[in-house]
């Protein structure tokens, strides 16, 4: 899991955000396939989810059994 990941799972915001300034790989997935797009849907995280968009996280991006964001939202 990748600290961008972390704090997706927490919906942290302001830490998200500031690991997004260095420039974070912002598609990297664990080991079920989930990016932090899928996590910060996963809690509800609304404000994180806008700062993932807006900084290029995959909307099209599959779980390993093929869920997409919408299966989780």
């Amino acid at each position: 899991e990748t600290p961008l990941i972390i704090a997706s799972q927490l919906g942290a915001y302001s830490l998200a955000s500031l690991i997004l300034t260095q420039k974070a790989l912002i598609n990297l997935q664990d080991e079920k396939g989930y990016s932090a797009l899928h996590y910060a849907i996963e809690t509800n995280a609304l404000k994180l989810v806008l700062e993932l968009l807006k900084n290029g996280a995959d909307v099209n991006a599959r779980t390993n059994e093929g869920n997409t964001h919408m299966h989780i939202a």
